[in-house]
């Protein structure tokens, strides 16, 4: 017990520069919680109420970790995610001050898309929304210049969704500079579906959500955000119908049926753009709401490119997709010499050559049983024996002696089995 009463007064009574020189060597990690309540009169308060000694303490420890960027630094020591969540509201600050003014990292344009990747991506450093706004309202009153790196603070907040904190930075930004391009910062909120974000921003007349080509309507179609297709489509200066209908093309192909829906009902957008590549798109893909749509909406031709739509849907397997198809009576099933169910047999689609098979239309046998020969080539048994229920498929003797030899060795006993029934 006296041991630690004298240890305790020892650490009271050391100099505050001594203090701040035995912390500065501590890691940034979460032990600082326990390092800062474990004496609060000696290390609370450069931990939990020193912003610039949390600002001094990062900046130590990424010089002396001899990492090129911040970016590395921050990534190698785990200061991302649940590692900066538990982390000193002080250095939390702090730190996101720093990242907020440091440049790019050089492997931004290599990384892409690759979120995991790239180690600047801004959600590595989300927060819940008061804190954030709390972390931005001490920034911003020490100093923070919130047009830095191209309203990097800005485009950060609207990729988070923190309205509130968007709200307090587009009215800094206002004061200081009223010039300021912000059209770019509307695809950060677009892209994750911040709706409320994306009314905010639309509300200032520095953004035009029709700005790089309608970049902001064509994001979000793509993304699967309907409503802020709907809003978008509000304003006057934003065409959905730019890029060849870039909207309707990308939301059919991702299977969006409620996208496609607020395209079609506000009547600019063109359906059959590209030889009505939406329906085919959207067969092939097996999105059974987004063909459902188009086909009511009536302007989508399903028989266009040779009956594409339920050739790509036979091909890739989607029965739901060729049901819905062959009800409409523009489609030919049996187009090309029966090609649907030729392509099925062939790729194995069994399911596919089931629903093919209960239309009139089809003839199974056609080029020379084409359908049957196929399949037994793939091995594909499940197809063999439902292509023989069909009275037209009814090969003769040599023909079934043929078709055994076109049959992997491994199978060969199993189709002369079937084709012997």
């Amino acid at each position: 017990m006296a041991t630690h009463i004298q240890s305790s007064t020892s650490l009271q009574t050391l100099p505050s520069e001594l203090t701040a020189e035995f912390l500065i060597h501590l890691p940034i990690n979460s032990s600082l919680l326990t390092v800062g309540l474990s004496s609060k009169l000696t290390f609370a308060p450069f931990i939990f109420h020193s912003l610039a000694f949390a600002r001094r303490h990062f900046r130590h420890q990424f010089a002396v970790s001899g990492y090129p960027s911040i970016w590395e630094f921050l990534d190698a020591h785990n200061i991302k995610r649940e590692g900066w969540l538990s982390l000193p509201f002080n250095y939390q600050t702090a730190i996101y001050g720093e990242i907020l003014s440091a440049e790019d990292w050089a492997g931004i344009e290599e990384a892409g898309d690759d979120w995991d990747k790239n180690l600047m991506w801004s959600l590595r450093w989300d927060l819940p929304n008061h804190r954030a706004f709390k972390i931005m309202g001490v920034l911003l009153m020490n100093g923070l210049n919130p047009s830095l790196r191209g309203n990097r603070a800005l485009r950060w907040a609207c990729r988070s969704g923190h309205s509130e904190v968007v709200e307090m930075l587009m009215q800094r930004v206002a004061e200081e500079d009223d010039s300021v391009d912000l059209h770019a910062t509307i695809h950060n909120a677009v892209e994750l579906g911040h709706i409320d974000v994306v009314r905010r921003l639309l509300g200032d007349p520095r953004v035009d959500a029709g700005g790089s080509n309608n970049c902001a309507i064509q994001l979000a179609a793509r993304k699967g955000h309907a409503e802020i297709v709907e809003l978008l489509l509000s304003v006057p200066t934003v065409d959905p119908c730019s890029n060849d209908n870039f909207a309707i093309c990308v939301a059919s192909e991702s299977g969006h049926t409620d996208v496609v829906k607020v395209l079609l009902k506000c009547g600019r957008v063109d359906p059959t753009i590209e030889n009505n590549f939406p329906i085919c798109v959207a067969a092939q893909n097996g999105h059974c709401g987004v063909v459902e749509a188009l086909l009511l909406d009536g302007r989508a031709d399903p028989a266009a490119e040779n009956n594409g739509a339920i050739g790509a849907a036979s091909v890739q397997g989607h029965p739901d997709v060729v049901d819905i198809l062959l009800k409409d009576p523009r489609v030919d099933p049996a187009v090309g010499r029966n090609c649907p169910v030729r392509w099925a047999a062939q790729f194995g689609k069994v399911e596919v050559v089931r629903r093919l098979m209960e239309d009139e239309r089809i003839d199974p046998s056609d080029c020379e049983n084409y359908a049957l020969r196929a399949a037994i080539e793939g091995g594909h048994l499940e197809v063999v024996e439902c292509l023989l229920q069909h009275p037209k498929v009814d090969p003769n003797i040599l023909e079934r002696l043929a078709m055994i030899r076109l049959a992997d060795e491994s199978i060969r006993s199993d189709v002369a089995s079937i084709l012997n029934r």
